[in-house]
């Protein structure tokens, strides 16, 4: 339902009003969710808040993120300023404007951004300051009511995420994708594609948007002979861009790796299409498991460690001309 936070100066990490809700003044909030109309209530520091509904704002507060909802309206105090560090998110569609409003008519409310370019349309705007270093484009299907400033009524042409960096480093029988962006606008995240000829390209993974010049990172843990990357960029509203394609090679045969984690054992570094024998005995020699597997691929491969007694085990793995013993530990 919904809810009020009386007391000032409280900190919340991950807070969703599933009917109306209002924060007291001075909550700092790390995550914050409106499924009913919400009002932030003035003197909120808030990294990510999100409405779903209609929503109204006091007096100076502070956001990293903000998101609107298609077809809702939101109030702003006259006379006050929120401020934006990274993205505003603030697209409706033509059936469905954002409505933006001075709560007291011919008096400006603002909304301030540092830097960097905010991309929106279909907005409704009446009474609001668009101000700071930032360019805000207001969109070409955006309406001019009355007494608004700072904003372009133009299309936005900005990249929604403009990449300064992508590489890739074979880390063990690992790859470590890196990538880092300088500006992000709508941007949803990234889909992490990865081909063994360049050509066909299958996902391996998601990450999501962190915002505005931001570092990222995926570790990719089936490490082929030759290995394709690419990053599918998704906006918000499902537009997509993709990356360069980038490529790491293994000219020579990797360490066979052998570790526990959680209740398996983890092998990698395998030859492909070759069989494996694994076998498992304590420290006197008994085998308590033994298997054999055909390999399709140069692994990973998983063996569930199950009904085994606390102690010291020797984890052997032969694999072509390779054998290699470690010591492991059953809890």
């Amino acid at each position: 339902g919904g809810g009020t936070f009386g007391t000032s100066g409280l900190q919340f990490y991950d807070v969703t009003f599933n009917g109306a809700g209002t924060l007291g003044v001075g909550d700092i909030l790390h995550k914050l969710t409106f499924n009913g109309a919400g009002t932030v209530s003035g003197g909120q520091h808030i990294h990510e808040v999100e409405f779903k509904d209609n929503g109204s704002f006091g007096p100076n507060n502070f956001f990293d993120i903000i998101t609107f909802q298609a077809g809702k309206t939101y109030t702003f105090r006259h006379g006050a300023t929120q401020t934006i560090s990274n993205n505003f998110n603030a697209v409706g569609n033509g059936g469905f404007p954002i409505e933006m409003k001075s709560d007291q008519l011919g008096s400006q409310a603002i909304i301030s951004k540092a830097s960097g370019v905010v991309c929106s349309d279909f907005l409704y705007l009446r009474d609001m300051g668009a101000t700071g270093g930032a360019t805000f484009y207001a969109g070409i299907h955006s309406d001019d009511v009355a007494n608004n400033t700072g904003w372009v009524f133009l299309e936005c042409l900005a990249l929604p995420v403009e990449m300064l960096n992508f590489r890739v480093k074979p880390v063990n029988n690992t790859v470590q994708l890196y990538w880092q962006t300088a500006e992000e606008t709508q941007n949803k995240g990234f889909y992490v594609e990865r081909s063994p000829d360049g050509k066909a390209f299958t996902e391996i993974g998601f990450v999501a948007a962190k915002g505005y010049n931001s570092k990222y990172d995926f570790m990719d843990e089936r490490f082929l002979r030759t290995i394709y990357y690419r990053l599918r960029q998704v906006d918000t509203d499902g537009e997509e861009t993709y990356s360069k394609m980038i490529s790491v090679s293994r000219d020579t045969k990797q360490e066979l790796l052998i570790q526990k984690r959680g209740n398996e054992l983890y092998i990698n570094g395998l030859e492909e299409n070759s069989e494996v024998n694994v076998t498992l005995a304590d420290l006197a020699g008994r085998a308590v498991l033994s298997l054999k597997e055909q390999t399709k691929t140069e692994g990973p491969i998983f063996i569930h460690l199950t009904d085994l007694v606390s102690g010291i085990y020797l984890a052997t793995v032969h694999n072509g001309s390779t054998t290699r013993t470690t010591q492991i530990f059953i809890e």
